[in-house]
């Protein structure tokens, strides 16, 4: 009983030490923006992507970025992942249903501790096609889908061998991710950075977290 206390004692620390190597990468990225940022919080590469999705806006194209977007709302993620949630501890698989729930938690905790941390401004208002609240770095959005959809496709590589479908998780994780990004860029709700910022985070956090888990999953695996 005293040995498995401290091998979970040992994980927890591992956990904590994912959490606190991402919350420090996204502040560092964030600190070394705040030098080049203009009166209106974005930097020239901000700018150039923003006015490049302003220019090419049209309602057919506002309609399917608007729905591209909500792929990346808790409305959307948390349902989903609960589901995965469910099936997982269906089928015993214990360690995995804590992984997917502790990487779309902590997603969030940690881009609502950077964003208070970092205090960014959001695009001028003149440019948004939807008004959310709170500061801009990083993106949530496109934090929580990187997060979720790459813990997702993990989840499915582990449990399946066909080369076929890892290769088509993973490629639909990374699309669904990228595609969330840059909703939040031509909606005007965030600047370029907030979403690679978000990418970031999300990829840093879920990989420092399979690698905390990897132990406890291979002793589970071997009893």
């Amino acid at each position: 009983m005293k040995s498995s206390s401290m091998h979970w004692a040992w994980i927890a620390a591992r956990i904590l030490l994912a959490f606190g190597v991402s919350y420090g990468i996204a502040v560092a990225l964030g600190a070394l923006l705040h030098p080049h940022l203009r009166s209106d919080g974005s930097t020239g590469f901000d700018t150039t992507i923003t006015n490049w999705f302003v220019q090419h806006r049209s309602a057919d194209m506002t309609t399917w970025w608007k729905t591209v977007t909500w792929l990346g709302s808790s409305v959307v993620i948390v349902p989903i992942a609960l589901g995965v949630i469910a099936l997982l501890l269906e089928s015993r698989q214990r360690m995995l249903a804590l992984f997917i729930a502790l990487a779309v938690a902590g997603a969030a905790l940690l881009n609502a501790l950077v964003k208070q941390t970092i205090g960014r401004e959001r695009p001028p208002f003149r440019l948004r096609l939807q008004h959310p609240l709170g500061s801009s770095f990083p993106s949530g959005h496109t934090t929580q889908a990187a997060a979720t959809y790459l813990a997702l496709a993990l989840v499915a590589f582990l449990l399946t061998r066909s080369r076929a479908v890892r290769a088509g998780v993973c490629a639909g994780a990374l699309v669904i991710s990228v595609l969330v990004g840059l909703s939040r860029a031509y909606l005007g709700v965030h600047w370029a950075t907030d979403a690679l910022a978000g990418w970031l985070l999300g990829a840093v956090w879920v990989t420092g977290l399979a690698v905390a888990l990897a132990p406890q999953r291979n002793a589970v695996r071997e009893r």
